[in-house]
C-alpha cells in the first residue's frame, strides 16, 4: 500500500490537498453557534419518598428532560421572551445525579443565553407546587465567549482524512484500470523473470527518430545503461555464439534503438556482430545507421541469399538491413530466415535480430523458436501489466527462451557517479575509432 501511495503520490497529494481547501472553505462560511447552558438539581422529598434509587432517579430524570424540551416548556419560554425561543435546546443528565442540564444553541451568544435561561424558568415554575421534588438553579445561563460551532481545526482534519481515502481508493482504482509498468517491482508482479537494463529517458533521444547515442557526449549515462545491459547479457547467455532476439510488446518502445545500441556496445569488446533488421513492416536499422536500405536489404530479390552484413562505421559490427515489400512478411521469414539465421551463426559471435512487437503481428513468434535468447525491451510507463504477461505467453507458445527485460524511458536509475563513471563515460566505443575497412 505504501508503494502505491508512493507511486500515485501527486495524485493523492492533489486530492488531500484539494479536500483541506474545501474543509477550510466550509468552515469559514458556516455561520458561527453558541451554546448557553443552565444547571438545574432535582432532588425528591425524602420525608415522603423515603430512600429514591438511582433507577428511579435516572427514569424521573429522563423524564423531566423530556419535559423540558417539550412545547409547553418553549410556549412558556416564549412568553417570558416575548418571542418564541430563536435556539435549539437540548435537555440532558448526569447519571446517576439529579443534575439537569438545559443547553440553547443560537446563532447568536446573546440570544442564546436569553432562551436558555427563560427555558430554565418556564421548566422551574411548571415543577412549583410538586410535594415530591424539589428543583433548584444551581448555574444560571452564561452568554458564552465563544462558538462551539463550525470548528475549523476538525472540520479541516476530517476533510483531509476524508480526502486521503478518497485519494487512495482513486489510486488503487486507477492503479487496477490504468495501471503501467515503471520499475522492477511493477515486472516482479507479472514475471519472475530478471530485469536486465534499464535505459534512461532523455530529452535528446525522445525528440528524434531512433539513433546512436555514442557519439553523444551528453548522453554519457545512457552510454553507461548499454554497457550495465551488455554486462547483464554476458552474464546470463555465456560466451558462446548467440541467435539474440530483441522485440517489445507493443510499437514505440525503443526496441529499434535498444538493438542498435546494444549491438555497438558489444562490438565495442570485439564482439562480432551483426544487426538483422527482421521487422519488415516497419524497417529502422537502415536508417540509424544510414545504410541504403533499398539497395542492400537482405529481403530483397537482388540481396535474396545473402549471407553478410554491411560493414558500418564501427569495427566488429556489420548490420543486414531490410525493406518493407509486397511480399508477405510472415510467409517470407518461414522460408527464407532460418537458412541466413544459420550462415549468420557461422559468421558472427553474436547475431541480434531486430523483430517486430509481439502482440500486433505474429512475425517476432515465428522467429523466437529459432534464437537462443530472446530480451523483451518496455517503455516505462507505456505497457500494462496485461500487455506484457499476454506477450510473454504467445513467447511461450512460441517455445522461445525469453532471459529478461529492458526498461526504456525510465527514470534515473542511478548507476555509479560521475566519479567511477569518468573513465568509461569520456571514451567513445572502440569501433567508433577505427573503421573498419
Amino acid at each position: 500500500m505504501v508503494s502505491l501511495i508512493w507511486k500515485w503520490r501527486v495524485l493523492v497529494a492533489i486530492v488531500v490537498v484539494t479536500s483541506g481547501l474545501l474543509g477550510a472553505l466550509v468552515a469559514a462560511q458556516r455561520e458561527p453557534t453558541y451554546e448557553s447552558t443552565a444547571t438545574i438539581a432535582i432532588t425528591p422529598d425524602l420525608s415522603s419518598q423515603g430512600i429514591v434509587s438511582a433507577d428511579a432517579l435516572s427514569a424521573l430524570l429522563g423524564t423531566y428532560a423530556l419535559t423540558a424540551e417539550s412545547d409547553v416548556v418553549r410556549s412558556a419560554a416564549a412568553d417570558i421572551l416575548g418571542h418564541p425561543p430563536s435556539g435549539t435546546i437540548n435537555a440532558t443528565t448526569q447519571s446517576g445525579t439529579g443534575i439537569l442540564r438545559i443547553s440553547v444553541r443560537a446563532h447568536d451568544a446573546t440570544e442564546a443565553k436569553d432562551d436558555a435561561s427563560a427555558v430554565a424558568t418556564a421548566f422551574l415554575r411548571r415543577l412549583e407546587g410538586n410535594p415530591n421534588l424539589s428543583a433548584t438553579l444551581v448555574s444560571p445561563a452564561s452568554v458564552p465567549s465563544s462558538a462551539v460551532q463550525p470548528r475549523p481545526p476538525l472540520i479541516i482534519g476530517t476533510s483531509l482524512v476524508v480526502g486521503f481515502g478518497v485519494a487512495v481508493l482513486l489510486a488503487i482504482a486507477l492503479d487496477r484500470f490504468r495501471r503501467r509498468i515503471t520499475n522492477g517491482e511493477d515486472l516482479a508482479e507479472v514475471s519472475p523473470l530478471p530485469l536486465l537494463g534499464q535505459i534512461e529517458r532523455s530529452r535528446r533521444l525522445t525528440r528524434t527518430s531512433p539513433r546512436i547515442i555514442w557519439d553523444d557526449p551528453q548522453l554519457t549515462q545512457v552510454q553507461e545503461n548499454f554497457r550495465s545491459l551488455r554486462t547483464n547479457l554476458q552474464l546470463t547467455m555465456g560466451t558462446d555464439r548467440i541467435a539474440l532476439q530483441i522485440t517489445s510488446p507493443g510499437p514505440s518502445q525503443g526496441k529499434s534503438t535498444v538493438a542498435a545500441n546494444l549491438g555497438i556496445a558489444f562490438a565495442d569488446l570485439g564482439v562480432s556482430t551483426v544487426i538483422v533488421d527482421a521487422d519488415l513492416r516497419r524497417p529502422a536499422q537502415g536508417r540509424i545507421f544510414e545504410l541504403n536500405s533499398n539497395s542492400s536489404s537482405w529481403n530483397t530479390p537482388r540481396r535474396a541469399g545473402s549471407r553478410t552484413g554491411l560493414k558500418t562505421q564501427f569495427s566488429d559490427l556489420s548490420v543486414l538491413t531490410a525493406t518493407s515489400s509486397d511480399v508477405d512478411p510472415t510467409e517470407l521469414l518461414q522460408l527464407k530466415f532460418p537458412q541466413l539465421l544459420e550462415s549468420l551463426h557461422n559468421s558472427y559471435d553474436l547475431v541480434l535480430i531486430d523483430t517486430p512487437p509481439v502482440l500486433p503481428v505474429s512475425d517476432a513468434r515465428i522467429i523466437a523458436g529459432w534464437m537462443d535468447a530472446v530480451v523483451v525491451v518496455l517503455a516505462s510507463g507505456e505497457e500494462s501489466p496485461g500487455g506484457l504477461a499476454e506477450s510473454i505467453k504467445r513467447l511461450g507458445m512460441a517455445n522461445a527462451k525469453v532471459k529478461g527485460f529492458v526498461i526504456n524511458k525510465a527514470g534515473s536509475t542511478g548507476e555509479g557517479s560521475k566519479y567511477y563513471r569518468l573513465p568509461e563515460a569520456t571514451s567513445t566505443p572502440r569501433a567508433s575509432r577505427r573503421v573498419r575497412s
